[in-house]
């Protein structure tokens, strides 16, 4: 399956037929030949459950979603890489553990222990136990994103790309609710 026909199936299952599908391959090819420049992937554009949300294959094997909506805290959430744990144990990165200690395969940016505690609700913890694996997932100024690995011809499905977008966008819910109740 093509990254075009998989983002028109998952539009399709999202039931927005208002979604849109951008090939930058249509849309600026002769200008990306001049420059010499890769065609880039297909990205799709709607609004579901409420939200602005684009999903878009950075290559044919990461699918990257995006949520623009407002962040409660700015975070990242990574999984521990031989690198990263070079780094902690130099005292080069800057983290903080996940509240629950038997959670070994992911750590905080962005947040002290203290507010990881806080911030992390079990919709989140569950999120992203069920979202795993993934490359990187983060709130910021462009509001929450998730990266991760897909094989869209061996087992990933737009059923699968669904699920992930629903359970980003109960992370967003989440902390759409707790921002009504916590003060700047």
């Amino acid at each position: 399956m093509e990254p075009q026909e998989f983002l028109a199936e998952v539009r399709q299952r999202l039931g927005v037929p208002a979604g849109r599908i951008v090939d930058e391959r249509e849309l600026a090819l002769a200008e990306r030949k001049r420059l010499g420049l890769p065609a880039s992937p297909p990205h799709l554009l709607t609004d579901y459950r409420g939200y602005p949300v684009k999903l878009d294959f950075i290559i044919r094997d990461e699918l990257h979603f995006t949520v623009n909506a407002p962040i409660l805290h700015r975070v990242s959430v990574r999984p521990w890489t031989i690198f990263d744990r070079f780094l902690r144990l130099v005292g080069l990165l800057a983290w903080a553990p996940f509240p629950d200690p038997t959670e070994q395969r992911f750590f905080l940016q962005g947040l002290s222990p203290e507010n990881a505690a806080r911030y992390l609700t079990p919709t989140h913890v569950k999120a992203f136990d069920e979202l795993y694996p993934f490359a990187h997932w983060t709130a910021n100024e462009r509001g929450y994103q998730c990266l991760k690995g897909v094989d869209i011809d061996g087992g990933y499905t737009p059923a699968d790309a669904v699920r992930d977008l629903d359970l980003l966008l109960d992370i967003v819910a989440a902390d759409q609710a707790a921002r009504s109740t916590v003060r700047p």
